[in-house]
Order: C-alpha cells, then sequence, then structure tokens
C-alpha cells in the first residue's frame, strides 16, 4: 500500500515525537515485553508483523507517558477475529469497535489498519467488514496518542470548511506540513496542528490545534488565535 511507512522509520517517528514534545525519557520496551508477545505469537500460531510486535510494546511502555497521554480504551492486545478474518490489536472501551489488520496483510511490516464497527441493524448485532482507518500501525499510533493526549495549553477543534482552517493555511503561520501515513501534521516549537486525508478517519473533515505549555496559545500567531472562536471542540486552561 502507498502509503505505509516502513516500519522502523515510522516507529522512530512516533518516538522521535514523544522525545521531543513530551521531554520525557522514554524507553520503548517494558521488562518482559519480548517474553508475553512470544506467548501470544504462540497462542495465535502466528508471527505478529514487526509494527504490531511495537504496538504491543508500545502499550506495555505507555505508563512512563503518565500526565501526558494514556490508552483510552485499554492497553493493546491482539485477537483473531475469524468472523472478519482479521486481527484485532485494539478494542474500543464501549465494545463497539475493533482497530484491525486483515489477515491478508499480516505479511506486512506495518500494515493498515481497519475500523470494524458493530452494526446495530442486524440481528444478531455483528461487526461491520471494515473501512480503512489507518495507512499502517505505526501512524496509528501516532494518531492516537496525538487524539488521546493531554495538552497542557489546552486544544480545539475546527472543521476544515471553516475559513483559513486548512492546513495549507495554517503552514504560513506555524510552518510547513508533514506527511506520516494517513496524517498530515504542522510541529513547531509549542504548536501542533493535525488532520487526516483518510474519508473515513475521525480527522478527516477537521484539524486539531494542541498547544505544550500553558502560555503557548497567546503566543501563537494572531491566525491561530482567530481559529479558536470557530472551533466545535475545546479544551483550553481557564
Amino acid at each position: 500500500m502507498a502509503m505505509n511507512n516502513e516500519s522502523l522509520g515510522g516507529w522512530d517517528f512516533v518516538y522521535g515525537f514523544i522525545r521531543d514534545w513530551m521531554g520525557v525519557g522514554y524507553v520503548p520496551r517494558a521488562v518482559g515485553i519480548e517474553e508475553e508477545i512470544g506467548l501470544k505469537e504462540k497462542s495465535l500460531g502466528v508471527a505478529l508483523p514487526a509494527s504490531v510486535r511495537e504496538w504491543l510494546a508500545f502499550g506495555k511502555s505507555s505508563k512512563q507517558l503518565a500526565g501526558h497521554f494514556e490508552f483510552r480504551d485499554g492497553l493493546p492486545a491482539v485477537e483473531y477475529l475469524e468472523e472478519l478474518k482479521a486481527y484485532s490489536i485494539l478494542l474500543q472501551a464501549e465494545g463497539d469497535l475493533h482497530w484491525a489488520i486483515r489477515e491478508a496483510d499480516m505479511g506486512q511490516e506495518d500494515p493498515p489498519v481497519y475500523a470494524h464497527y458493530l452494526n446495530y441493524d442486524v440481528t444478531p448485532c455483528a461487526f461491520s467488514e471494515g473501512v480503512l482507518f489507518a495507512a499502517s500501525v505505526s501512524a496509528l499510533a501516532l494518531d492516537y496518542m496525538l487524539t488521546y493526549m493531554s495538552f497542557a495549553g489546552g486544544a480545539f477543534t475546527v472543521r476544515r470548511s471553516v475559513a483559513g482552517a486548512s492546513l495549507a493555511e495554517l503552514s504560513n503561520a506555524l510552518g510547513a506540513v508533514k506527511r506520516f501515513g494517513h496524517l498530515e501534521i504542522i510541529r513547531a516549537r509549542d504548536v501542533v496542528a493535525f488532520g487526516s486525508e483518510l474519508r473515513r478517519n475521525w480527522h478527516h473533515d477537521c484539524v486539531t490545534v494542541g498547544f505544550r505549555t500553558r502560555g503557548a496559545f497567546k503566543a501563537a500567531p494572531a491566525h491561530v488565535q482567530k481559529l479558536r472562536g470557530s472551533a466545535f471542540v475545546q479544551m483550553m486552561p481557564k
């Protein structure tokens, strides 16, 4: 798939963001994780892609990011979904969404991730065939982390249809847009802005702007500050 990242390169980007943005001495591999992954592969009877192994390690090690980020839906776990011919790598806390990898893609180092939603319109309820949600497992990791990150300076989200809210327009104030899998990201010193090019991804039709420190919003360019007035979601400090 054209949007996939190489496994190590993709995770280097994720860990680089953690290091540069959060400023924590993060150790990616928690003690005992290799043994746990080996046991999981044995129970499943399949070798997990390199990036899925890293995803499990990321979940196990994520306690180091306390105060910045935590898994809202519980730690990642791999489960084979027979009816979907896919391997779930995370189940939403409500139990109505699997983020999963298709069995046919398990040979890729950093395979794409599909969202399988529970369909309540059929009896009995069943999970859908899935829609492309993330270009790769490493891109899902950064996407999920950005979505549930605690921004010390707050964050707001605006529709892309709002005048001046496109990432191209924001780049004039914040810097170049970088692409990581399905994500489009602008990372300035104390400001990050991001969205997605995938139609079924939760960031597709909007742009979120987050601030690293409590004073970062007031120090942001006037164009960025003005957009806050059009936000449909905002979590800003008082």
